[in-house]
């Protein structure tokens, strides 16, 4: 039986496929009567478990996600959030303090129990206690190594990466504490309903919170007022804006590099050429 005919007998009811949600990580996006979406996994990825598990773990740590009701490796069905609202002030603030209450679960180590994944790439988190270390060899190098290999960049690009790698202790900071993160937070993987707003596709890691707010900044996710609330409970120091908010951008930049290749070369290289490499 074909898949969509399975899933309508499953839910007993009409379900739409909805290629304009098409995703790289997913083979087809469906909903099923505003009650589910249903995506349909590449064989043997393993993505729709993960993040099955991951939008679990932020739903116990009282992030606003969709609700999981089945998943395994070919299928993720969940609830469906229907897009009332729009990115105005009244949501940005609650997605602000939503953040920063998420950013307040804590650890003393950075990394996960188990890899995760962002988009459509496997996510590495091995357990480390220097923050610097981690983000430098797991989300940097890692990916910047990933993209060479791939051939999206070149020799003389790569060892620029490893050489500013180098010098990470120079720019960045080692937090306090480690801060649960969603991961890939971008307007993209924000719905705003009646309630609020509510997060979906996380790449969940225990990190600094610097690196998820920074992340907002790459596509203009949230308006000043976002940012200023958030700082009121977590701050966000003038080094943050003016140092280390590009050196958090060099991650997702390379996970786009890997995804859609050299057209995000550009903003790697404005941030190395910025710090001197």
């Amino acid at each position: 039986m074909p898949k969509k005919e399975l899933l309508e007998k499953i839910l007993n009811t009409k379900i739409e496929k909805l290629d304009y949600l098409s995703s790289t990580q997913a083979g087809d996006i469906y909903v099923a009567d505003d009650k589910f979406v249903i995506k349909t996994g590449k064989n043997g990825s393993g993505l729709l478990p993960l993040e099955a598990k991951m939008l679990q773990f932020l739903s116990e740590n009282s992030l606003p996600v969709p609700k999981v009701y089945y998943f395994d490796e070919d299928i993720l069905i969940m609830e469906y959030i229907k897009k009332s609202n729009t990115c105005d002030e009244k949501n940005q603030i609650r997605a602000a303090k939503s953040l920063a209450l998420l950013h307040h679960v804590k650890r003393n180590i950075f990394g996960f129990e188990y890899d995760t994944a962002i988009g459509p790439l496997l996510q590495p988190n091995p357990k480390l206690k220097s923050w610097i270390e981690f983000y430098g060899r797991h989300r940097v190098l890692e990916f910047a190594e990933r993209a060479y290999k791939k051939g999206f960049l070149s020799e003389k690009e790569i060892e620029r990466i490893k050489k500013f790698c180098k010098s990470l202790r120079s720019f960045l900071i080692e937090p306090e504490f480690s801060s649960l993160l969603h991961g890939d937070l971008w307007q993209g993987n924000i719905i705003y309903s009646n309630s609020g707003p509510v997060f979906i596709d996380p790449a969940v890691y225990f990190g600094h919170y610097e690196v998820e707010i920074a992340f907002t900044t790459m596509f203009g996710t949230f308006d000043k007022i976002f940012y200023d609330v958030y700082s009121e409970i977590l701050p966000l120091e003038k080094e943050f804006w003016s140092q280390r908010r590009d050196i958090y951008l060099l991650y997702p930049y390379l996970v786009h590099v890997n995804i859609y290749g050299r057209s995000y070369w550009e903003g790697v290289d404005r941030i190395l050429k910025k710090f001197g490499f």
